[in-house]
Formats: structure tokens, sequence, C-alpha cells
């Protein structure tokens, strides 16, 4: 099993040889330098724009956008769809900063790379659900509407302090946030060098996420969203029935 991660992590395994199998973990932003769209790990991907408007190909729901000068479209998959700055290199332990759209996301256990059971899907639910992880710091919580799909906008971030019963690798203190819901496919994670914004968008019994993840070291999520230009694209999004 292949765990997409908000930052890359390779060859790694839980502390707890019971709770998870091991795995190699991947970037799900590819490296800007070598972008090449498409492609079949990353679908109909566009791969460095022109500043203009486009839409999505194969994600559903189908999704417009408008970008300036300077992103890229690194993934376009029926659940995955990715945008980052090309000058926000995606390497390193914890990846870079990008936009991340994908189709009914679950709630992740914190120590198995399975969803939770009995958690449900809508923005309510998972919200609810977020309010109980352990370590996990919610910033800000208030109603959302991206795109004509409306639902809760979460600001999360991890304390430098905070130790996980089960830090990946025995090293990585992150708490895990998302994990794809079949159409979707990622596992991704919070830990203190990043700040993460998180749309949780009912659509059809289930929901649309929206990732704004800032790492440290690039852009705190107040800069990334304003002065970077991440809260003007996500402003153009219109996702369509």
């Amino acid at each position: 099993m292949v765990i997409l991660l908000a930052g890359v992590l390779s060859g790694c395994t839980y502390e707890d040889p019971d709770a998870a199998p091991s795995f190699t973990a991947t970037s799900s932003q590819p490296e800007p330098t070598s972008l090449t769209c498409p492609e079949r790990d990353r679908g109909d991907c566009l791969g460095p724009l022109d500043p203009g408007t486009y839409s999505t190909t194969s994600f559903e729901p189908p999704l417009t956008y408008t970008v300036q000068e300077g992103w890229a479209n690194g993934e376009d998959l029926p659940g995955n769809m990715l945008l980052n700055r090309l000058d926000d290199l995606q390497g390193g332990v914890w990846g870079g900063s990008y936009i991340g759209v994908y189709q009914n996301v679950r709630a992740p256990e914190l120590c198995r790379e399975y969803p939770e059971p009995g958690i449900g899907t809508s923005s309510k639910e998972l919200t609810e659900w977020y309010r109980t992880v352990p370590g996990l710091e919610i910033l800000r919580e208030a109603p959302a509407s991206v795109g004509g799909l409306s639902g809760i906008a979460l600001d999360f971030r991890v304390s430098d302090e905070w130790r996980s019963a089960c830090p990946i690798g025995g090293v990585i203190h992150a708490v895990p946030v998302i994990i794809g819901g079949g159409v979707s496919y990622l596992h991704h994670v919070v830990g203190a060098p990043i700040e993460m914004r998180l749309f949780l968008l009912d659509w059809k019994g289930g929901n649309v996420a929206v990732e704004v993840t800032a790492v440290s070291g690039q852009h705190s999520l107040t800069d990334y969203l304003g002065e970077a230009g991440a809260e003007e694209v996500i402003g153009s999004f219109r996702f369509r029935p």
C-alpha cells in the first residue's frame, strides 16, 4: 500500500509493528522541475500553467479554476486534484505548500492506515471527530462556501511539544487528518512544520475536501493564502453538478 502524505517519508514504519504494515510514503505533490503531464499516476494533469481559466478532465465533481503566473496542475484524477506554485519545491521530509482537492475523504485512524470505523463523511460529522483527535489543535472553525458547495472550514496545527503514541518511523510526531475514501487516494498528516486549512464541503451524501497546506520555510498559512495567491485561486473554484 502506497501512502500519500503531506510530506515525504521514505521506508517508514509505525512504532508498533502490529498497528500497521510497513510502507513507503511518497508525496502527492510532484517535483515541479520534473513535472510531466499528462501521466498515468497523475491522470490528465496539465503541468505548468499559463495565467488563465482551466477545467478538470477526470476529477469529480468537475471543477473550473483560474490561476495567475507561476502555478502548476500536478494531478487530475477521479478523486484527486492538485495545484501548487512552481516556486514551492515539493521535496524534503514535509513536502511543499499546495492546494489539494479530494472526493469523499474519510477520518483516518491514528496508528493505522485505514479509515476510522463509525465516523461519517459529512462536514458536521468529520468536524465533530476532529475535536476529539489527540494532538490536533483547531485554531479556527467557521461555516464556509467554495465553488457552489457549502460546509465547514477548519485551521489545524500541531504543537512542537506534542508526542504521538505511534510516531511515523519512530521519530515523526504527526497527526493523520484525512485518508482517501476509495475514489480519492491519499493519507495526509499535520506536524509542527505544517499549517493547514481544510474546507469540508458537503456533496452527494459525502464530501469534497479542499486542503490548503503551508509548509514552514516556504509560507505561513496566512501568507500562502494571501500574498502567494492561494485564497484567490480557491475563490475562483466552480464545481459543476
